[in-house]
């Protein structure tokens, strides 16, 4: 998981795990006398913890600007809209006074139990919305992203993890053909770019494996360059560019790509994630004749 949603995830865990301790607790602290009639312990804790939770993801979200959390806020409206539901059904069906209240009155009325079932659903929603969010891949409008590089001796910086497949052309004679497609949920149109590659097998290092590509400018970086001799043979290059990410609670910036190694999540293990997939800067050779 990646930053802030691993900070937050920390924070979450934390407040959860005050609220069943003090869950468990309970019962015991009524054992004492000053504070056996005290029915506000449990109460108290789910808002304490909620104005930390709630705090935390406000303060983190405003300074990180992580740009994707719509399905925080959709989780937390579900969350709500379910709640208020279930709390309606639960103060009706159920009666205020417990049956069989225990000495002490060590025991909820059945109302406030589902409140307190609400709360810790609550918790449970967001972290596991934090997970979904954090192991997708970005879109390629979420900023910032870049390129991961490696750094030479002498200074010069390389992409890391580039891969160049050779250009077949298409029945129509073409190396790349580009078309206009319609965008989802929009009237606008975009770019659609169509070529073929040959690709090596996984049973030999020959290129043997002919793949039709079919991308739009809407998912990945796209550029014709025509700069291939007439004795070449035409290619294209991929370059992975990665989702950079923001400022944690306990982390102090975003990771550099130039300085630093990328602990990619989903590539690399045996590091703490601050990066993920985003989308690829393609860049298609063509010869110097063509437009």
């Amino acid at each position: 998981m990646i930053e802030p949603y691993a900070s937050l995830q920390t924070a979450f865990i934390g407040c959860l795990a005050v609220i069943l301790v003090i869950t468990v607790a309970t019962p015991f602290i009524r054992l004492k006398p000053k504070l056996r009639n005290n029915s506000w312990w449990l109460t108290l804790t789910h808002l304490f913890a909620w104005v930390v939770a709630l705090g935390t993801l406000i303060v983190s979200v405003m300074t990180s600007k992580p740009g994707d959390t719509g399905v925080l806020g959709a989780a937390l409206t579900c969350w709500a809209v379910a709640g208020m539901i279930f709390l309606l059904l639960a103060a009706t069906v159920t009666p205020e006074e417990h049956p069989y209240r225990r000495r002490y009155e060590q025991q909820e009325p059945p109302s406030r139990w589902a409140y307190y079932l609400w709360s810790m659903g609550g918790f449970i929603a967001l972290m596991v919305s934090m997970c979904m969010v954090s192991g997708t891949s970005a879109s390629k409008s979420s900023p910032p992203s870049s390129v991961e590089y490696s750094t030479a001796a002498d200074g010069s910086k390389t992409p890391v993890g580039s891969e160049k497949y050779p250009l077949e052309k298409s029945e129509s004679g073409q190396w790349v053909t580009t078309a206009l497609g319609d965008r989802a949920f929009s009237k606008e149109q975009r770019t659609v770019y169509t070529w073929t590659e040959k690709r090596k097998s996984d049973a030999s290092d020959t290129l043997t494996v002919t793949k039709h590509v079919t991308t739009t400018i809407d998912d990945n970086d796209i550029s014709v360059v025509n700069d291939v001799k007439p004795d070449e043979t035409p290619w294209v290059e991929y370059t992975p560019v990665y989702y950079l990410a923001p400022v944690g609670i306990f982390n102090e910036a975003r990771p550099n790509p130039e300085t630093d190694k990328l602990c990619v999540l989903g590539r690399d293990t045996g590091c703490k994630a601050n990066a993920k997939p985003s989308h690829n800067k393609i860049v298609l050779h063509l010869p110097e004749t063509d437009k």
